[in-house]
């Protein structure tokens, strides 16, 4: 027999309240207080939530400025459309949904602030194109100007799987997309390639990938091709961070993806054509060939770098520092000496100089 009494956690407190955790195994309902002044919220079970259990959950606290929700969605769920309903966030700084199926009818259910971050755990590329329409004509795309690719590896999984995250946002780091994207290291369709492509055709058709300008890799991932940067015309900005994933996981990476900065098209285009900034952090000796003959290239062609960043051990203090001939302004630092992992954790404010910080940690 149902019961008759009220779907409600906290009676009257609710009102009162401004942060709310809710950590459970399984959620026996969903509650229907009103929270006026609720400013954050965290939801993380392992009971079945639909799209539009969320949506009234948000509706009913409409001066959230955070909202993390880690609870699955049936599949069958995201078939339906949500109610016409559209439910406004006016507060809303940041939302995580992690609910292992296509957040995009969702998304389309709420109206966000233009400035708003926005993370997001796909399951596969599939889920990428509905997610990024949803979310077009909300944001205020022209300050999405940074972009980066990183890695999450699973030693645990022995079928290779990664998780690729794709993060763009403005310069504080303080709005954007982040997108965590599962990668079956056995093929399929959510294999790398099939990621590469979904990316490559965002970037290319998709205003919050409009304004990028520089790109921060993480990772030398089999994602990165001459025809995935050149999808990014405004790049002027390239930081390649020198990682070092597992062993097990070499054989899903290519050797390396700076080469492709010295190749050209058919008809003689360099690939980046608008690249005027190459930083290496972590820089290793043998990628110092690397530098310089790219310097090379590119100048020979017409479009050389003006600017070259590297971040190495002060053992290279002297090969490094000849590479100052052949480029209008170097910024060496070394990794190795006291004092650069604190400056690390400083937030630079901007500019060329620091820019190595920016780079490593400064994102959402």
């Amino acid at each position: 027999m149902p019961s008759s009494h009220p779907r409600t956690l906290f009676s009257g407190f609710a009102p009162q309240l401004r942060v709310l955790r809710l950590t459970l195994p399984c959620l026996p309902f969903i509650p229907e207080d009103r929270f006026p002044n609720l400013t954050e919220i965290y939801l993380d079970s392992d009971c079945y939530v639909t799209h539009s259990s969320l949506l009234s959950i948000l509706e009913r606290a409409q001066m959230l400025e955070q909202a993390y929700f880690a609870t699955p969605i049936p599949w069958s769920s995201t078939s339906p459309p949500l109610t016409e309903r559209i439910v406004p966030m006016p507060k809303l700084r940041r939302i995580t949904l992690d609910v292992l199926a296509d957040p995009s009818p969702l998304l389309r259910a709420l109206a966000l602030p233009p400035s708003c971050l926005v993370k997001l755990a796909l399951s596969g590329a599939s889920d990428v194109p509905g997610c990024l329409s949803a979310l077009e004509g909300q944001l205020d795309c022209s300050q999405l100007t940074r972009l980066s690719l990183n890695v999450n590896w699973h030693p645990e999984r022995e079928s290779g799987d990664v998780v690729l995250i794709v993060t763009v946002c403005d310069a504080s780091a303080t709005q954007g997309v982040a997108l965590s994207v599962q990668c079956d290291g056995r093929g399929g369709s959510s294999s790398i390639p099939v990621l590469r492509e979904a990316l490559t055709n965002a970037f290319r058709t998709s205003p919050i990938y409009a304004n990028v300008r520089e790109l921060t890799v993480f990772v030398n991932q089999r994602i990165v091709d001459a025809t995935f940067l050149d999808s990014l015309p405004r790049l002027t900005t390239l930081n390649h961070i020198f990682c070092r994933p597992p062993p097990t996981y070499y054989e899903m990476l290519e050797g390396n993806y700076i080469s492709r900065l010295m190749q050209t098209s058919p008809d003689g285009r360099v690939t980046c054509p608008g690249l005027t900034t190459l930083y290496f952090i972590d820089c290793p000796f043998d990628a110092l060939a690397d530098a310089r003959a790219i310097l090379g290239f590119r100048k020979q062609h017409g479009r050389p770098l003006t600017r070259l960043g590297i971040d190495c051990s002060v053992a290279l203090k002297h090969d490094v520092r000849a590479l100052g001939k052949r480029v209008e302004e170097l910024d060496v630092n070394f990794c190795d000496v006291p004092g650069y992992e604190g400056a690390l954790d400083v937030a630079p404010e901007g500019g060329w100089r620091g820019h190595s910080a920016r780079a490593r940690r400064h994102w959402p």
